[in-house]
C-alpha cells in the first residue's frame, strides 16, 4: 500500500487534485513536537494506494498534512538537525560507530548510526542538484535513465542506488563525528541558501517524477528533515551486534 495525497474534504479516488506520494511516512511527517504544522495553507490527507513497482517502505497510517511555506521550512529543518546532532554526539565512540544494519549493497558490510547520519547528506546534496535543474527547465530526475537517454530497470535502479550509497558511506566510514557534521553543514548551507533564493511559485513547483513528500521543491527540501529521523530510528531499531 502506497500513500496519496488528496485535498482535505475530497472524497472522489478520481479527483484531479490526488498526487501519489511514494514514499515512506516518516519523509512526509513533522516531527512530533514540531509546531510545522500551524500552517495557513491548504491541507491534504494521505490515503492509501497499492503499487508493487515502487521499491520504498509501505506507510501504517492515515495522516493530514499541511502545505509548508518558506518559514515552516526552515523550522523544520534547523529544529531537526539540532535534535540529530546533539542526539548523536551524546553518543560514546562505541555506540556512534557500532554495527546496526547491514548494508543493502554488500551483505559483507554493515552501517552505524555514523552511516546513516552521513548518507542523509548524500541525498540532500544530490536533492539540491535536482532542484537546480528543475528551475533551470531541465530533466530533474536523471537517475532513472541510462546515458543514451532510455529507462533503467527498477533492479537497475536499485543496484546502481545501493551501489551509490555505499561508496559514499565508505569514503566516510571511520571519520570523527566532528568531520561528518562539517560534511553536512557544507550541503545544509547549500540548502538554506537555495530556500532563500527561491521564489514563493518555485517552491510550490511541482518535480514531474519525483516520489518523496507532495512532490514539490519545497516539500522535498523539509523532508531532509524527516529523512534524518527515519535513517537514526531505522540504525536504533538496528538487530547487529559488534563483532567478538
Amino acid at each position: 500500500m502506497w500513500p496519496v495525497l488528496r485535498p482535505r474534504g475530497s472524497d472522489s479516488r478520481e479527483s484531479p487534485h490526488t498526487i501519489a506520494a511514494n514514499c515512506p511516512v516518516s519523509y512526509l511527517v513533522p516531527p512530533r513536537n514540531s509546531t510545522a504544522g500551524v500552517s495557513k495553507r491548504p491541507a491534504v490527507t494521505l490515503h492509501t494506494a497499492h503499487d508493487s513497482s515502487l521499491p520504498l517502505h509501505p506507510p501504517t497510517r492515515h495522516l493530514t498534512l499541511p502545505l509548508m511555506d518558506r518559514i515552516e521550512i526552515e523550522v523544520t529543518l534547523n529544529r531537526d538537525r539540532a535534535w540529530l546532532l546533539e542526539t548523536l554526539s551524546a553518543m560514546s565512540e562505541e555506540e556512534l560507530y557500532a554495527p546496526r544494519t547491514p548494508s543493502e549493497h554488500d551483505p559483507s558490510k554493515t552501517w552505524s548510526f555514523a552511516d546513516h547520519f552521513v548518507h542523509t547528506t548524500l541525498i540532500e546534496q544530490d536533492w539540491n542538484a535536482m532542484f537546480r535543474r528543475h528551475v533551470a527547465g531541465d530533466r530533474a530526475m536523471v537517475h532513472g535513465r541510462n546515458d543514451d537517454g532510455t529507462r533503467r530497470s527498477q533492479e537497475d535502479i536499485m543496484t546502481w542506488l545501493h551501489g551509490w550509497t555505499e561508496a559514499w558511506a565508505e569514503q566516510h566510514r571511520g571519520k570523527p563525528f566532528g568531520e561528518l557534521a562539517r560534511v553536512g553543514l557544507t550541503v545544509r548551507a547549500d540548502t538554506l541558501a537555495l530556500l532563500s533564493e527561491l521564489t514563493d511559485e518555485q517552491l510550490l513547483s511541482v518535480i514531474p517524477g519525483a516520489p518523496w513528500a507532495d512532490h514539490t521543491i519545497g516539500g522535498i527540501i523539509a523532508a531532509n528533515a524527516s529523512h534524518g529521523r527515519m535513517h537514526f530510528k531505522w540504525a536504533k531499531e538496528g538487530t547487529l551486534t559488534p563483532p567478538a
